[in-house]
């Protein structure tokens, strides 16, 4: 039988559909806003600099009774400054007479992906911070066959720092969440969370709530983890992500400008008291 060639005639009459919304881009699970400290936000009302102090503590020493203490130690404070930085717009043009002719919410569209893409921008930026902890080499690249002793390990170390054991947190890897899945199979201890949650927080493992997120730095030899209590890398926000929307002189559109201006760092107390580990996966 022949093949089947539609007439040349016929083609204009062919339809074509469009659907009415776009293919959904991929998004990553934006972790900072969950594990980071955003209280400082509360004393910038205004200016661009957080002063956050520490002093030393003092020293104990023998007191022998009915004589004088010969010496006094002379405490002395230091200035730590988080400073607001940090300006990030996403800009974007829209005619009015190509959005009237679509039969797509261009706005709309395009404003939740600027939103996204600064969201993005500050969660990579607060998780650059994660250099600043505690430096604690493993000396292991990680498997199956030591991803216990890693969190022990590290739990260990972090007990030794005296640390406390409020709210520890681990942010890992997708490579990293694998290892502990794959290892929880076999001997389980690994309290999933719900699947729909979308921050991030994969579960609890080993006295860890455990985190994924692909804007962890890159180290020397690796990706470098954040391992210890929430809230040791400080956010302020001073301007949340919003939209300025303007007229385009000369043209029938509207400029949109979605921006936001934030900080971050990380003070010398809260640097104690969380691990930053460069580690590899094992081939």
């Amino acid at each position: 039988m022949a093949d089947y060639t539609p007439r040349a005639d016929f083609e204009p009459l062919v339809q074509e559909f469009w659907t009415p919304f776009l293919q959904e881009p991929l998004y990553k699970s934006l972790v900072a806003m969950e594990v980071a400290n955003t209280k400082l936000e509360a004393y910038l009302k205004d200016g661009d600099t957080v002063n956050h102090s520490y002093i030393d503590m003092p020293d104990v020493t023998d007191y022998t009774p009915n004589t004088d203490i010969d010496s006094f130690d002379t405490i002395d404070a230091t200035k730590e400054q988080l400073v607001v930085n940090q300006v990030k717009v996403a800009p974007f043009y829209v005619d009015r007479i190509e959005e009237l002719q679509t039969n797509i919410g261009m706005v709309a569209e395009l404003g939740e992906r600027a939103a996204y893409k600064l969201r993005d921008t500050i969660d990579t930026h607060v998780f650059t911070e994660v250099t600043n902890g505690t430096s604690w080499d493993f000396g292991e690249a990680l498997s199956t066959s030591n991803i216990i002793k890693f969190f022990s390990e590290a739990g260990q170390k972090l007990r030794e720092e005296n640390v406390e054991e409020i709210d520890w947190v681990a942010v890992v890897t997708p490579a990293v969440a694998a290892l502990i899945e794959q290892k929880a199979t076999d001997v389980g201890g690994f309290n999933l969370a719900d699947s729909a949650a979308q921050n991030g927080y994969a579960g609890s493992w080993l006295g860890f709530k455990i985190y994924v997120s692909n804007n962890l730095p890159d180290g020397s030899d690796g990706t470098v983890l954040y391992l210890g209590r929430r809230g040791m890398i400080d956010l302020v926000m001073q301007k949340a992500p919003q939209m300025k929307i303007s007229d385009a002189e000369d043209r029938l559109g509207y400029k949109f400008k979605p921006h936001t201006v934030y900080g971050t760092g990380v003070f010398a107390e809260n640097a104690k008291r969380f691990l930053a580990t460069d580690v590899t996966i094992s081939s």
